[in-house]
């Protein structure tokens, strides 16, 4: 078996890769090897260590070689990911993505629920069916083929608490608590959970220091358990009503929670409530 030391491009490989300590430490015992090889050349030497000695540097070589056609590799990787990253900014299509995994988890959510009324499943299905549309517009529009446009969404609308269902709730817990107090308060945190979903889809461009601050805590505030669903916080009513949350919602709140119009979740001393749709 020969080899000609001449041919080997250790150098031209070192220049091409010499930025990668490892490459640069194999190409070290690369040329070690070889200027040890060139001395055996010229004196008698064991055939064997000879042999060894070659087939160390062809191992030596191959190595180099693999290493140059992974940085090429990584290189068009990492432009084609810098190439898709500037694309979905420029379509704003990550918005576009939530809303529309938003949506399934919610469809999800509304499946899996036993009794689902007929207008829930219709909400649902209208509320998919318009972020999918958003979507293909969207990506229409980067191609220069814009063809249509989103489908409004549909919301369904809690009923308000009956004079029946406040009579079944017991009086130590109704106390004197009116009627139209109790659906105040009710119709109070349906406004404001739609403020709050809707200041998720506020044009970035037109957000203000204080609304994305809040945007990032909202976020903070989700937990795996409410993933797809609508909640709101104690915080959350403090920033768009600008007050703090009354004593007394407090037991609105859990006269509410037992006529299962809503329900909380507490975790990390945050008080998440959820209306029961």
């Amino acid at each position: 078996m020969s080899l000609n030391m001449d041919t080997l491009p250790a150098e031209d490989i070192l220049l091409s890769c010499k930025s990668l300590h490892e490459l640069e430490a194999v190409t070290d015992r690369y040329v070690q090897m070889a200027n040890i090889f060139k001395g055996l050349r010229s004196t008698n030497c064991d055939p064997h260590i000879i042999q060894r000695i070659k087939l160390e540097l062809l191992e030596t070589r191959s190595n180099l070689l693999n290493l140059q056609n992974t940085l090429k590799r990584t290189a068009r990787r990492e432009e084609e990911c810098r190439a898709m990253t500037q694309f979905i900014k420029s379509c704003r299509l990550y918005e576009m993505i939530d809303d529309m995994l938003l949506d399934i988890a919610f469809q999800t959510n509304v499946d899996s629920k036993p009794g689902a009324s007929i207008e829930q499943l219709m909400t649902t299905s209208g509320v998919q069916k318009s972020s999918i549309e958003t979507l293909q517009s969207t990506g229409a529009a980067a191609t220069g083929a814009l063809k249509s446009s989103p489908e409004r969404r549909v919301t369904s609308k809690p009923k308000l608490v009956t004079n029946d269902e406040l009579a079944l709730v017991p009086s130590y817990l109704r106390g004197r608590i009116t009627l139209d107090k109790l659906n105040e308060t009710y119709e109070m945190i349906r406004e404001v959970t739609e403020l709050k979903y809707q200041l998720f889809k506020k044009n970035k461009k037109t957000i203000t220091t204080e609304e994305r601050e809040a945007i990032t805590r909202m976020r903070a505030e989700t937990v795996p358990t409410l993933k797809g669903q609508r909640f709101i916080t104690v915080a959350d009513i403090k920033f768009f009503k600008d007050r703090m949350m009354p004593k007394a919602t407090l037991t609105h709140l859990s006269i509410l929670r037992s006529l299962h119009r809503l329900y909380e979740i507490r975790d990390k001393n945050v008080l998440r409530i959820v209306i029961a749709i």
